[in-house]
């Protein structure tokens, strides 16, 4: 994972605690895609981001460097939009 600035990056919204937060970055790790992880159990103003993006408070909140948002997104819906890298 890096810190870099973000829109370069694809960015994770979520909680540590959570199954599939955890699923989505173990994922990312694998594929050695650099990310940057928002905990918005810890952070009111990372959480407020993470419910402007998706409209509600479920996580993951996944924005992908083209903007693209998802929701809770599978594992499909993942490598449909960032490939194998």
């Amino acid at each position: 994972m890096s810190d870099s600035a973000p829109g370069r990056l694809i960015e994770v919204f979520g909680r540590e605690t959570c199954t599939d937060t955890r699923r989505t970055r173990d994922l990312l790790e694998r594929l050695g895609v650099d990310y940057r992880f928002h905990d918005v159990e810890g952070d009111a103003r990372e959480r407020a981001v993470a419910v402007a993006l998706s409209g509600g408070t479920r996580v993951p909140v996944v924005r992908l460097t083209d903007g693209v948002i998802g929701v809770e997104p599978t594992d499909e819906w993942m490598l449909a939009r960032i490939g194998t890298v």
